[in-house]
């Protein structure tokens, strides 16, 4: 099975008398069938009920939630960091224990 990436958003931190989002939570999750691995973290915002181009609470997809937590980290870069992570549980180049 092909290295498949998965971004998921398990929750949102929003203002309920404006609907403003100002956190989310992220996960993405690395999987080739035989290793999985995940990184997550959250991503802080400030969003103005009163700013152009303001999404209330009840309008935003997860697409548009993704692409805001996609502009505030490096997703190549944890991406990259699944994938060497996954490679290395493939074929090991490290190992601990004791030679007796």
């Amino acid at each position: 099975m092909a290295l498949e990436l998965t971004w998921s958003i398990p929750a949102v931190k929003r203002r309920l008398a404006t609907g403003e989002i100002y956190e989310i939570d992220w996960v993405c999750t690395a999987n080739d069938g035989d290793h999985s691995s995940k990184l997550s973290g959250t991503t802080l915002h400030n969003a103005d009920k009163d700013a152009e181009g303001f999404v209330d609470y009840n309008s935003v997809t997860k697409d548009l939630a993704l692409s805001w937590v996609y502009g505030s980290i490096d997703k190549a870069e944890m991406e990259t960091l699944l994938t060497v992570q996954i490679a290395e549980m493939s074929a090991p180049s490290t190992g601990s224990g004791v030679p007796w």
